[in-house]
């Protein structure tokens, strides 16, 4: 959810705003967010994709370059 709240609020919640106002370039502004907010949702549905319930599995953001990785954790027998 942390990873949507940019887009949501300046994006979502700035059109609204924008068109509440009249106001062009406030909703031209709120569009830009949007677009630029497509990247932290892909990641969220790639993290939802491979999610479920019986795996314990830690998500690492790579620091420097696009992408990520996600961590299993085994049990050993």
């Amino acid at each position: 959810v942390g990873g949507t709240m940019l887009t949501l609020v300046l994006g979502f919640g700035g059109a609204v705003i924008a068109t509440v106002l009249g106001n062009i370039w406030l909703f031209v502004l709120s569009e830009i967010m949007i677009i630029g907010g497509g990247a932290d949702f892909f990641i969220v549905l790639k993290i939802l994709l491979s999610w479920h319930p019986s795996k314990d599995v830690l998500y690492y953001d790579h620091p420097y370059e696009w992408g990520g990785a996600g961590f299993e954790k085994r049990k050993w027998k």
